[in-house]
């Protein structure tokens, strides 16, 4: 009963912790259970025979035409196959594929996200077996099984799951022969259904290693032989790949969900990375974003646009020149965004919201601070430009984007486009270096409020670059003095390869100087204590709960 219940591994560590290291379990099995064992059988020790699988591993599916290797037996059989396995899974290749579980995982956040405000909530051990299930796909057969965005089953993990009980059930039987005589009085076509489902399995498998989408660097190896590998051989380790994924990864991603709480570092914001996600995330994300028609705004457009986003560009002026022929992709909307209602009807015309950005922004025309005067001959007010379109404008724009964010449910994503000069004020900029500084500010005033949206805000911050703001000629001097030179183009590209850190980031913001970039936020929170000093961080925090306003239990860190 202890082998049909799946409690054989529980009831032998009883044995282990009354009994010793070492129990017999059958008359020809015995069970270790101490780190030596753990070297002795499965390393490589001179001098020594190689530990010989069991016989239970030539139950394989696919044992009567192709080991596997899990199933192979013979230890140079083994260690071919472990030759030319080893490239499918080095570092380049596994690098190289990221980008597919990178996709599925996004799914699943804001599939998950979606179902959980739902008052019956979620079944996560369905959702990790969708998710690892479709990764697998990806990976082994370049085709996912869409368990994800289906929220069903796909028919071949019912068989796959299937026969891993039929699995247990078959190895009992052999252990206990009388059993398997009873059972099968009573299940007569039992030994059948086993059969037909190991069939189906590897029938199916067989057909997507026939796509030969399957694991590129598999079929580019030999055998020791010189001969490319069959397809019933791929198939194999096919098969092998799916169940080992699929159930060792769905039970640890279980118990991490389950115990984090236990096992995780202590100090991390777990639940703030587990939100995160990737910016560029399926081909139906709409965005909208001001200033979209020329400089870093356009060049945001275009490579948002590649990916098959539906953008929105608003701007006073289209785009001019080479760039005035747009992808139908890309929709220009004349929109003044110092202008509440000019903005407000762009954002009714654009529709849904997936990433906002706020890219639109002018220059400080004059020395703020000059003695101007009028034809009276009095101190002139100065003009508001610099601050109207780089701050108040920005603040409307995200007043926009957070009501679309609210209605739309979890998903949205706000891009602030600030400045260098807001960590590194420019002397002869000092109206707009502030305006600037407010945008971080503001970044930081609506990190812990964003949950509440299901959404993030993050910033950029470029230094000098090539764009209408600073034409080429004016920019000329400034490189040649030795500043680093930065193109529109580039925009976009170095997060994209780089910055993937585990999940979604919110409250973040990235500078960029020539062609580094560098995350500015969290360093300066990480060292608040030592610049800001641990008196004044206590206090300060305390005074925030204190002047907290927002209802009760909306203050989410």
């Amino acid at each position: 009963m202890s082998y049909l219940g799946g409690r054989q591994p529980y009831d032998i560590l009883k044995l282990h912790n009354k009994y010793g290291p070492v129990v017999r379990i059958a008359p020809n099995e015995l069970s270790f259970n101490s780190a030596q064992s753990w070297k002795d059988i499965y390393g490589h020790r001179k001098g020594h025979e190689t530990f010989v699988k069991s016989s239970f591993y030539d139950g394989g599916n696919f044992a009567d035409k192709a080991h596997s290797i899990v199933s192979e037996r013979d230890p140079e059989k083994h260690s071919e196959m472990r030759r030319y396995l080893s490239n499918a899974f080095s570092d380049r290749s596994l690098r190289e594929q990221e980008h597919l579980i990178a996709k599925n995982v996004d799914a699943f956040i804001d599939q998950v996200g979606r179902l959980g405000t739902e008052p019956e909530g979620v079944d996560m051990t369905t959702w990790f077996n969708l998710l690892t299930f479709d990764i697998i796909g990806e990976l082994a057969f370049g085709v996912s099984f869409d368990g994800i965005m289906s929220g069903k089953t796909h028919f071949w993990i019912s068989v796959v799951l299937e026969s891993m009980g039929q699995a247990s059930l078959s190895d009992t039987i052999t252990r206990f022969p009388w059993l398997g005589k009873l059972y099968m009085r009573f299940n007569p076509g039992w030994l059948e259904k086993l059969s037909a489902g190991s069939q189906k399995h590897e029938n199916y498998t067989m057909n997507l290693i026939e796509r030969k989408d399957f694991m590129a660097y598999l079929l580019q190896e030999r055998g020791d032989d010189g001969k490319p590998l069959s397809e019933v051989q791929l198939a194999a380790h096919a098969s092998d790949f799916v169940l080992g994924w699929l159930e060792m990864r769905t039970t640890l991603a279980k118990l991490h969900f389950l115990y984090d709480v236990e096992v995780l570092e202590t100090g991390v914001d777990w639940q703030r990375d587990a939100e995160m996600h990737l910016l560029w995330k399926k081909p139906t994300v709409r965005p909208t974003q001001s200033g979209g028609a020329s400089g870093i705004g356009l060049a945001t457009a275009s490579i948002l646009a590649s990916r098959g986003a539906r953008v929105h560009i608003l701007d006073l002026n289209p785009p001019t020149g080479d760039d005035a022929v747009l992808p139908d992709s890309v929709i220009y909307t004349r929109c003044d965004i110092t202008d509440w209602a000019s903005l407000r009807s762009a954002f009714t015309k654009a529709g849904r919201v997936d990433i906002a950005v706020a890219n639109a922004g002018v220059s400080q025309e004059s020395d703020y601070f000059a003695d101007t005067f009028d034809a009276d001959g009095l101190l002139e007010e100065p003009r508001w430009a610099v601050i109207d379109v780089n701050f108040r404008a920005v603040l409307n724009f995200t007043k926009l984007a957070l009501s679309a964010f609210r209605r739309q449910g979890p998903g949205g994503s706000l891009v602030i486009t600030a400045s260098a000069t807001a960590y590194s004020p420019e002397y002869s900029l000092p109206a707009y270096s502030a305006a600037k500084l407010g945008l971080i500010g503001l970044v930081r005033a609506l990190r812990p409020q964003m949950p509440l949206y299901g959404a993030t805000i993050n910033a950029v911050a470029p230094a000098a670059t090539i764009t209408k703001l600073l034409p080429k000629d004016l920019a000329k001097p400034i490189m040649a003095a030795g500043a680093p030179p930065r193109q529109v183009e580039s925009y976009g590209r170095d997060p994209e390869g780089i910055v993937n850190s585990r999940g979604r980031w919110n409250g973040r913001c990235i500078l960029t100087l020539g062609d580094q970039w560098t995350e500015m936020e969290e360093p300066i929170s990480s060292l608040r204590k030592q610049w800001f000093g641990e008196y004044n961080t206590e206090m300060t925090a305390f005074q925030q709960k204190l002047t907290d306003t927002r209802p009760q239990g909306n203050a989410v860190l």
